[in-house]
């Protein structure tokens, strides 16, 4: 172990690399670029061995992948209370100081847990309790720009906590100062240009290019900057056992100055408002003033001099209906006439949308753009003989469509992410109940659900940052009918007269309630009072009847004086 704590074989720490699903072999791919010989592929992730050092350079250099971890502790568990008894067992005074804040957040693939985030307060609260017990005191959360994150990971009964070095997500380069309605991230969009297998030296054209994500890290790769260059802060810098003299010599190898690309890189939108957008972007980096932006339609553009590659990103029509299908005919037309030579690759969700591309794909990749399925599709525009051999040809003749993922997670991580609300609902539905365990899940409860195993959680910081959103929930039903109760006195049914038998008319009249009334109403036959009450003429009866047969107005219909007790 190091002098983290961090757990070591041969000296190296296992360090993972989260990526977006799809990109593991892009990702590795890169990493043995880089230097990394052994590694290891996961689901949306890959794996190597490394030092410190190699944890600063990743941090830097690395285009394809989400975050850089590092793994703390690896272990099995039984129940919620072995979780915590193991992690209490992590010296995690080693990892922070006591004035940073953190947080602790990760997947749960388990049967043990109940709801997916509790596992996080169980190990936030042994965090908490390791710094009360040396310090007397305890360290803040902070959900959303923690200073210190740890990430937890558990499938099945198997538990691996790691240390979270990057802190925000990688793809958050630090040059965006302005987006689109619809940007693409920067990870998949460098993926998508080392897909294309782009040699940095040809032209690269994006006649989308939106807010300029594609152009820019074509550009990076092209100057050989690393895609961090504008990112100023990273989670490593809040270590215990940060070095900064590693970090500065880092730094020192990056080029300072770059005089031009060896490349032309060209991009136009038709709205005018992203092409400005684009140039915002591209003044905060040293490479930006290489490239050309232009307001033009994708069908403005003259013929481009080739060889080169095309990568477009164009809408995917949602809410364009069949003018969709029109736009990307005169895209496919467009890239017959001027794209000659050029590898043409287009990234699109609508499948049906394609075919009106009126070219033979070459190769298919799918890809996911955020959760939605896309197809990444090379299109290569000839000139001469080869022209009539691959354009214009039947669809049944197109390729299969590749994968650039860990081949046996596809259906299981399709059937977890893109039905994944929906699997949640139908889940809810079925296990809703009211035992004490799920309503407290539910809830966020402070206290554990299997009862005060590892003492109260009272003064371990609030956790309503952690509780989960309230879900609907039916009330119990506190009436009792355990007493079987008399309905003689109700309408009765005859089945053989198939109506309803009523009681004579006496039997519905209502009883009077004692008060100061009562006594009136008392009053004797012969009695005194009752020979001087004054009893009513027939004029008076018609009257009344009059009165009383007069419909009641509505609440609408009352004037101000009956609503409010004032006049009109």
């Amino acid at each position: 172990m190091d002098m983290l704590g961090v757990d070591q074989k041969e000296g190296k720490m296992r360090i993972t690399l989260k990526t977006i699903f799809g990109l593991e072999e892009v990702l590795a791919a890169e990493l043995k670029e880089l230097g990394f010989d052994h590694v290891e592929l996961l689901n949306r992730a890959v794996r190597i061995e490394g030092t410190w050092k190699d944890v600063y350079y990743l941090n830097l250099h690395v285009r394809c992948a989400i975050s850089v971890l590092v793994e703390i502790k690896k272990f099995r568990i039984k129940s919620e209370e072995d979780l915590y008894q193991r992690c209490m067992k992590i010296n995690w005074t080693d990892y922070f100081a006591l004035d940073k804040t953190f947080a602790v957040k990760g997947a749960v693939f388990s049967e043990i847990f109940s709801h997916s985030q509790y596992p996080f307060l169980v190990v936030k609260d042994a965090i908490a309790d390791t710094f009360r017990k040396k310090y007397d005191e305890r360290p803040n959360v902070n959900i959303k720009s923690p200073q210190v994150m740890f990430d937890v990971y558990i499938r099945n009964q198997d538990v691996t906590i790691s240390l979270n070095t990057s802190g925000l997500p990688l793809f958050q380069r630090g040059y965006r100062e302005s987006v689109g309605i619809a940007p693409l991230n920067e990870v998949v969009a460098a993926g998508l240009i080392r897909m294309s297998g782009w040699d940095k030296k040809s032209t690269f054209v994006d006649p989308f290019c939106g807010s300029g994500t594609l152009l820019i890290e074509a550009a990076l790769m092209a100057a050989g900057l690393p895609p961090q260059i504008e990112r100023t802060h990273f989670a490593f810098k809040n270590f215990a056992n940060f070095q900064p003299e590693i970090w500065e010599e880092i730094l020192s190898e990056v080029p300072k100055r770059i005089t031009e690309l060896p490349c032309k890189i060209i991009g136009s939108d038709i709205s005018a408002e992203m092409v400005t957008k684009t140039r915002r972007n591209l003044r905060a980096l040293p490479i930006g003033r290489f490239i050309e932006t232009s307001v033009n339609a994708f069908q403005e553009l003259s013929q481009v001099e080739g060889p080169g590659v095309m990568i477009s990103n164009p809408p995917y029509g949602e809410r364009m209906g069949e003018e969709i299908e029109e736009m990307y005919q005169e895209l496919g037309d467009w890239m017959k006439g001027s794209m000659k030579g050029f590898e043409c690759w287009v990234l699109s969700s609508n499948k049906e949308a394609f075919k009106s591309v009126g070219l033979r794909p070459e190769r298919k990749i799918k890809v996911f753009n955020g959760d939605l399925e896309c197809s990444f599709r090379k299109y290569s525009i000839y000139e001469g003989s080869k022209k009539a051999k691959y354009q214009n040809q039947d669809e049944n003749d197109e390729p299969k469509e590749e994968f650039q993922g860990k081949a046996h997670e596809k259906e299981e991580w399709v059937k977890t992410v893109i039905n994944k609300k929906r699997e949640e609902k139908q889940s809810f539905e079925k296990k809703r109940s009211f035992d004490r365990k799920n309503e407290e899940a539910r809830q966020g409860s402070s206290k554990p659900r299997g009862g005060k195993k590892y003492g109260d959680r009272r003064d371990r910081g609030s956790d309503s940052e952690y509780a989960p959103k309230k879900e609907y929930s039916p009330r119990k039903d506190k009436r009792d009918f355990s007493e079987k109760k008399d309905f003689s006195d109700k309408k009765e049914f005859s089945p053989e007269k198939k109506s309803f038998d009523r009681k004579p008319d006496d039997a519905y009249k209502p009883k009077r309630s004692s008060s100061k009334y009562e006594k009136r109403d008392r009053v004797e036959e012969g009695s005194k009072e009752a020979t001087e009450r004054p009893k009513t003429t027939p004029d008076a009866e018609k009257k009344s009847s009059e009165k009383s047969s007069k419909p009641i107005s509505s609440y609408k219909n009352r004037s101000a004086k009956d609503k409010y007790g004032r006049k009109d």
